[in-house]
């Protein structure tokens, strides 16, 4: 518990001066990430009992990563404070269009494949959703273009939020999103376009703090409501419980990393390298999973926070080094 409340107090601290001293806007990446820990260790704080315990070393790694991610963050907010908070640097004028031609094709092909996916499975229509895109070996019907949809529409959705456009491709474009959010039944597809809007609207006109205060609980709500209709009949959990299974278990199951070895051999954070390697003949060695396996805290989850493909290659030397050493390197 008194790990938490330090950690809380910490992230509190650096969002003052950030907001305060630094001049940082509220989507800036030491807010979000400052108030992503605060967050976690806020939840944590009054759903500590429901969990197991909360280890003193994923502490320090915590501690290490929040100074170290605010040090680079608010670092390059200082290089840049002299810049203007809205982003200028657009053509107004462009116009986005014929978008539709694609995505209205797409919403209709994303709509019979969530029809087929969530008809043929074990359980009910939106848990079958859900299992058909994290289960590895799903034995009932799969999504085959919903997926390769996605990078090309978000980047029209980014488009469409950056310039001007028609109200036809806003439509189709929103429309399809919703869609995927159904189709997935996850969290992040209903995070991911609405942080993308709230950021590049933010830094085009400025962002007004009550309309965030009207958006948050909207985006809160939206995700309590998926995960209630995709659960099983017999889930009987609470909400205070489902907030701590998405924002606070995550850390207690980094925890657990620390009675497993360090494997020193960049599985994780050179993944992408061993990824190519395996294609092209180079290596016989298949990289590592993407999903995780679960491990129960006491319950299930298989997200082990941004820190895992450090801590797991390199131990507390990768979570103090990794973040700069990356960051320094892109």
């Amino acid at each position: 518990m008194p790990y938490l409340i330090i950690i809380f107090i910490t992230c509190i601290y650096l969002i003052f001066i950030s907001l305060r001293f630094i001049k940082s806007g509220i989507t800036s990446p030491a807010v979000i990430t400052l108030s992503s820990w605060a967050l976690m260790s806020f939840v944590g704080y009054f759903s500590y009992e429901s969990f197991d315990e909360f280890r003193e070393e994923s502490f320090y790694c915590l501690l290490i990563w929040i100074s170290i991610t605010s040090f680079v963050y608010i670092s390059v907010e200082l290089a840049q404070k002299h810049k203007s908070l809205l982003y200028k640097d657009y053509t107004p004028n462009r116009v986005c269009y014929r978008y539709s031609i694609f995505v209205i094709p797409a919403c209709i092909v994303t709509a019979y494949e969530i029809y087929k996916v969530g008809s043929d499975g074990p359980v009910n229509f939106l848990l079958n959703l859900r299992l058909a895109n994290i289960e590895d070996d799903y034995q009932y019907q799969t999504f085959t273009f919903m997926p390769i949809f996605y990078p090309i529409i978000m980047s029209m959705f980014a488009s469409i939020c950056i310039y001007k456009s028609r109200a036809l491709e806003k439509i189709s474009i929103c429309a399809w999103l919703f869609l995927f959010a159904l189709g997935t039944m996850g969290k992040f597809a209903v995070i991911t376009p609405i942080v993308m809007f709230i950021t590049i609207y933010e830094m085009k006109r400025g962002l007004s703090k009550k309309k965030l205060a009207i958006i948050i609980p909207v985006v809160l709500s939206a995700i309590l409501a998926l995960h209630f209709y995709r659960m099983s009949d017999n889930d009987s959990a609470s909400i205070a419980y489902i907030f701590g299974t998405y924002i606070y278990s995550p850390i207690i199951a980094f925890g657990k990393l620390i009675d497993f070895d360090v494997n020193w051999s960049g599985d994780y954070t050179l993944r992408f390298i061993h990824a190519i390697a395996f294609k092209t003949g180079l290596s016989l060695q298949e990289p590592v999973k993407t999903i995780l396996d679960y491990v129960y805290v006491p319950t299930p989850t298989n997200v082990y926070t941004v820190m895992q493909p450090f801590y797991s290659d390199m131990g507390f030397y990768g979570v103090l080094w990794g973040f700069m050493g990356f960051y320094l390197v892109r």
